[in-house]
C-alpha cells in the first residue's frame, strides 16, 4: 500500500485556518422608528457597535417631527424591550413617558449632540437635536462606552424620541392643560414620546455586547432627571414662539 505524505507547507494552511481567531467585526442593527401618540412622524435609527474600540455609533433620521423645537431622544434598556401599545395610555389618551416606562425601561444613553450622554442628561434640552423647518432630524454621534455604566447589547435596546404636537396642534409644545407628569410646569406635548423602535421588533438578533463600565443600570427612568430640564425645555419653546412672533407668523 502506498503511503502519502503531506508537506509541511500543505499542513500549514489548514492549521492556520483552525488556529486563527475570528477577525473583530462591528455589530449593527437598524431599527424602524414608528409613531406614537398620532405624531405622524417616522424614521430609522442605526446602531453600530465596535467591540474593539468600545464605541457605539448612532444615526437617527426622522421626519414629520415638530419643527424648530428640541427633541429629547434616548436608548432605553431594562423594560420589556418593546414599544408601548396605545393601550398603555392614561385617561387622556396619550402614552406619556411614565406610561411607556414598563415597556421600554430606563435610560442608558441620552442621545445628545455633545458633552455628557448618561442618564443625568435625560433632558439636557440645549444638547438635543432640533427639528428643521421641514420637521426633520438628522443626527449622528459616536459614544465612548467606557464612560457609561452597564453593557450595550443590540438585541435589548429601545430607541425613543420625544416631543409631539397632536394635543393642541399649533406648531408649539402646549399650551396646557394637559401638563406633563414629569413637571406640572411643562405641557404634556413636550415630553410625550413621538417615535419608538425596539431591536427585537425588527427581528434584529445580534449577539454579544461590550463592557461599558464597572456598574449596572437599574431602576426605571428617573422622573427627576426630566424635571431638571423642565425650565430649559420651556425656555426653548418660548424662544421658538418669540421667533415666530417676530416673523409675524403668529
Amino acid at each position: 500500500m502506498r503511503t502519502r505524505y503531506l508537506s509541511a507547507a500543505a499542513l500549514a494552511v489548514p492549521f492556520a485556518l483552525f488556529t486563527a481567531g475570528p477577525a473583530a467585526a462591528a455589530e449593527s442593527a437598524t431599527v424602524q422608528l414608528d409613531p406614537l401618540n398620532d405624531s405622524g412622524a417616522s424614521g430609522t435609527a442605526e446602531l453600530v457597535l465596535d467591540e474593539e474600540a468600545n464605541t457605539l455609533t448612532v444615526n437617527v433620521d426622522t421626519m414629520g417631527v415638530v419643527p424648530g423645537l428640541p427633541h429629547a431622544q434616548h436608548i432605553h434598556i431594562g423594560g420589556q424591550n418593546i414599544c408601548p401599545p396605545m393601550s398603555a395610555a392614561g385617561d387622556d389618551g396619550i402614552v406619556s413617558t411614565v406610561d411607556g416606562q414598563p415597556s421600554y425601561g430606563a435610560i442608558q444613553l441620552s442621545l445628545t449632540t455633545e458633552g455628557d450622554f448618561g442618564p443625568s442628561s435625560a433632558l439636557a434640552v440645549d444638547r438635543f437635536p432640533v427639528g428643521s423647518e421641514s420637521g426633520e432630524v438628522s443626527y449622528e454621534r459616536t459614544f465612548d462606552l467606557s464612560q457609561i455604566d452597564g453593557d450595550i447589547n443590540l438585541d435589548e435596546v429601545v430607541v425613543v424620541q420625544h416631543g409631539i404636537d397632536t394635543i393642541s396642534p399649533n406648531g408649539e409644545y402646549g399650551p396646557m392643560p394637559p401638563a406633563s407628569e414629569l413637571d406640572p410646569a411643562l405641557p404634556l406635548e413636550a415630553t410625550a414620546p413621538a417615535l419608538c423602535g425596539a431591536t427585537d421588533q425588527m427581528g434584529q438578533m445580534p449577539s454579544g455586547g461590550v463592557d461599558a463600565g464597572g456598574g449596572a443600570t437599574d431602576g426605571i427612568e428617573n422622573e427627576a432627571l426630566f424635571a431638571l430640564g423642565a425650565a430649559g425645555l420651556a425656555g426653548a419653546g418660548a424662544l421658538a414662539y418669540r421667533r415666530r412672533t417676530a416673523r409675524g407668523d403668529v
